[in-house]
């Protein structure tokens, strides 16, 4: 059994059922998000690499003002990072903030059955 002082050592890595309201409405941004066809496909592309703008832009066969708002929504969400290089922008998947938001509630609960066993 985990004791009290083991499960605030973890407390960044914790279950769904813990998460405080902004926690739980972080994860919910990231959910909604990724809620999309188009932003789900915009999240791969990043993720095999950095890529511009222009680059998500040509990839779809829709409005260039469709693209920005996906891509807005990706931002706001933490999903996407934004680097301004002259005119070009570099749009990074943050990795980071994806596993601290998701994978930590998962994680936390494969801690929690290991210490049962």
């Amino acid at each position: 059994m985990i004791d009290y002082p083991i499960y605030i050592t973890y407390r960044n890595n914790m279950a769904l059922r813990d998460l405080n309201d902004k926690e739980l409405d972080d994860v919910l941004e990231i959910f909604k998000a990724l809620a999309s066809p188009v932003r789900l496909l915009i999240a791969r592309m990043v993720c095999e690499r950095p890529r511009y703008g222009y680059e998500i832009e040509e990839a779809f066969d829709c409005e260039r003002t469709n693209i920005t708002k996906h891509v807005n929504l990706m931002k706001d969400a933490g999903l996407l990072k934004a680097y301004k290089e002259g005119r070009k922008t570099l749009f990074v998947l943050q990795t980071g903030h994806i596993k601290s938001s998701l994978l930590g509630c998962i994680e936390h609960d494969k801690l929690i059955e290991n210490s049962k066993a």
